[in-house]
Order: structure tokens, then C-alpha cells, then sequence
């Protein structure tokens, strides 16, 4: 799995490309977002859209990383989920933990509008 780290302002976005399963790195994205907050970024976008696959482990780590994120009094979205990935969500019904958009600006935008409250 490789992740890219992007800024958009005042949103970080991690780019997922590969695998989300069970091996050596499988904590590794939850270790990249938990910096990510330490370093007091509060709005995170995760981009799936190049994730091949996703097993239980990728699955608990997703879950893993909302419940870091909501106890860091974070924000997080995913960003282009590939259909298998969407369908896993919705069977699962993980999917309902998550804010999925569809492009970057609705990610960005999305975020500015729940500041505003």
C-alpha cells in the first residue's frame, strides 16, 4: 500500500493506492492519520479511489481511524470509493459511520460548511 499526503487548504488528503489487508504495513495508514492529528490536522480526507482491495483488516482499520479521528475532535471523509469497496461498506453497513463524497471540492466544501456552524 502506498499513501501520498496532499494539502487542500486547510484539509489534508491521504491517497490510498493498493490493498487494504491483513499484512506487515496493515497499521500503517492508521499510524499516518494519528500523526496527521498530532500535528493538529483536524480535517482528513481519505481518497480510495486507487484500493483494489479492501478484507476485514482494511475494514477494522477504516473503523479504527473514524474512531481516532472522533476522539481528536476530527473530521473525516472518503473520497472516489471504487464499487466493490462502496458495495463492502454498504453490506457491512460500515458505511453509515462515514461521509462519502465524490469529488475534492465537495470534500473541501463539505468541511467549510460544518465549520460554519
Amino acid at each position: 500500500m502506498k499513501i501520498r499526503t496532499r494539502h487542500l487548504g486547510s484539509v489534508v488528503c491521504l491517497d490510498v493506492q493498493g490493498r487494504l489487508v491483513a499484512t506487515d504495513e496493515d497499521d500503517r495508514l492508521k499510524e499516518k492519520v494519528s500523526h496527521l492529528l498530532f500535528e493538529n490536522h483536524r480535517k482528513i480526507v481519505l481518497n480510495l479511489e486507487e484500493v483494489s482491495q479492501v478484507d476485514t483488516t482494511g475494514l477494522s482499520a477504516l473503523v479504527a481511524i473514524r474512531h481516532v479521528v472522533d476522539r481528536s475532535a476530527g473530521q473525516i471523509k472518503l473520497l472516489n470509493l471504487p464499487p466493490r469497496v462502496h458495495d463492502l461498506l454498504v453490506v457491512t453497513r460500515l458505511i453509515t459511520l462515514f461521509e462519502v463524497v465524490d469529488s475534492e471540492a465537495d470534500a473541501v466544501g463539505a468541511f467549510s460548511v460544518e465549520g460554519a456552524h
